[in-house]
């Protein structure tokens, strides 16, 4: 989902104009308070939600097709402008568009449209329909492509300000091509890296996985964390991701809940949509961590409670006490 929002102009220039003179404050004031009622149609939501992704299974020369929801989020009137790109994913797993066709490892040029523009109203639902023309010479393996949706208002309320509201969102499209070789669905996770010391919660933690197959994966990573001093172990789930193959890609993961203290081992476990491991377990060699969560509220009353022990034990004694005890001496 993408929303955009811009200011009116008007509303600047007025508000300079009512720094100039400080005697004219409720002049502007009121008169600002106008501006803003005016400009109300200008301050509206453009957005569009669309299906994120979907995958399709094919053999050489076979064709595929399906439908993509496209919903107006928005409360404009938007005209829905819909186009296709090549999709890869460079070996840190960042993406990467070209014009369909470009590459040959990538499905761009193989996505026709069922449609190139519509209006939605606001809340209107459509699905825009999508097919997919595998070639015959297409070898085994994953090719991506993105179908874009850009959304504009119907009404311009920003006609002749040089601005323009534009919404934009992606579906990711994945076909994965069995064809005269095997298709080989094989990574492993090769890093994960979390704050040694955290001291709230939820605690970020990244893993990173390399797809060494010939086709995607939709991975998904399982974090396990096992106290040091024994006890009862967690297991957090990260959100799928898909990676191409010859990609290393970062997934993100959070541990959200534990103990107030402790120290535990993280483990990271790969798999994907049908449960199977993808490589081993990644817990062992010089890359095993641990986790120290220290509640900071605590740290700072006890840090707090030193200081001032140090501040009363320093304090300098009143002249009287002193005369009095240089009296009885």
């Amino acid at each position: 989902m993408t929303s955009l929002f811009a200011p009116s102009h008007n509303d600047v220039r007025m508000g300079k104009a009512c720094e100039a003179g400080s005697q004219r404050g409720a002049f502007c004031f009121v008169l600002l308070l106008s501006i803003l009622a005016w400009a109300a149609p200008v301050l509206a939501k453009v957005g569009v939600s669309i299906d994120p992704h979907f995958d399709v299974d094919a053999v050489p020369g076979a064709s595929a097709q399906k439908g993509i929801r496209v919903i107006n989020i928005g409360d404009e009137e938007i005209r829905v402008a819909v186009s296709v790109e090549d999709y890869l994913q460079s070996a840190q797993g960042q993406a990467r568009f070209l014009p369909p066709g470009t590459s040959p490892a990538a499905a761009g040029g193989w996505v026709q449209l069922g449609e190139r523009e519509l209006r939605l109203r606001p809340g209107e639902m459509r699905f825009v329909p999508v097919s997919v023309k595998v070639p015959e010479s297409a070898k085994t393996g994953s090719y991506g492509a993105m179908v874009f949706f850009s959304g504009t208002p119907v009404k311009d309320n920003l006609e002749g300000t040089g601005a323009r509201l534009v919404a934009r969102a992606g579906s990711l499209v994945l076909v994965r091509v069995r064809g005269s070789e095997p298709l080989v669905e094989r990574g492993r996770t090769v890093g994960i890296s979390f704050p040694r010391i955290a001291f709230s919660y939820p605690v970020p933690v990244t893993v990173r996985y390399r797809n060494e197959g010939n086709v995607h994966s939709k991975v998904t990573v399982l974090v396990e964390l096992d106290p040091l001093g024994g006890g009862e172990k967690m297991e957090f789930k990260a959100a799928e991701r898909r990676i191409l193959p010859g990609t290393e890609a970062a997934i993100e993961a959070s541990v959200s809940r534990g103990p107030a203290f402790g120290a535990w081992r993280i483990t990271a476990r790969a798999i994907n949509e049908r449960s199977a491991p993808l490589g081993p377990a990644f817990d062992g060699g010089t890359l095993v961590v641990v986790l120290w969560e220290i509640p900071m509220g605590i740290l700072l009353s006890m840090l707090g409670g030193v200081l001032l022990a140090l501040a009363v034990r320093r304090r300098p004694r009143p002249p009287a006490a002193e005369a009095a005890q240089a009296g009885s001496a």
